[in-house]
């Protein structure tokens, strides 16, 4: 159902990169998740993308799954320092994980390029249960 306008998102937001040769050495896109989920495909459609602008002529795929996405945003801050082909994906979802665990690796770190999609929490009860508003759970 989403799929077509993620992926003209993603293309739209290739069309935004400054014109330049394309990267004579592949663009890797590091996705903080296991292959096959959301993130994997949207990850997959920002390459996708990418090579249909002809800003890369190759692009690789990096999954790293794990701890909220602190573990790839490690692995993409300590192995990407000196590499501009490289670009890593990350949603509301990592900012949570990485500011609650003190440890984590800081998203300040890295560059923000764009920003494609803006998405929203949402907090569900049992259909059955009493609760029908914040305020029925909080008390």
């Amino acid at each position: 159902m989403f799929a077509t306008p993620i992926r003209t998102a993603f293309a739209c937001a290739a069309l935004l990169l400054p014109a330049a040769a394309p990267a004579q050495s592949p663009m890797r896109v590091v996705i903080p998740a296991e292959a096959g989920t959301a993130w994997d495909r949207a990850g997959r459609a920002l390459g996708a993308g990418l090579l249909s602008v002809k800003a890369a002529t190759r692009v690789e795929y990096a999954n790293r799954g794990g701890a909220g996405g602190t573990q790839a945003l490690a692995g993409f801050l300590q192995s990407s320092k000196d590499d501009p082909d490289a670009i890593f994906l990350a949603g509301q979802d990592l900012v949570i994980a990485a500011e609650l665990d003190a440890t984590a690796p800081r998203l300040q770190d890295a560059a923000p390029l764009a920003r494609l999609a803006v998405s929203h929490f949402a907090v569900f009860v049992p259909a059955g249960s009493p609760h029908r508003t914040m305020g029925d759970l909080a008390r």
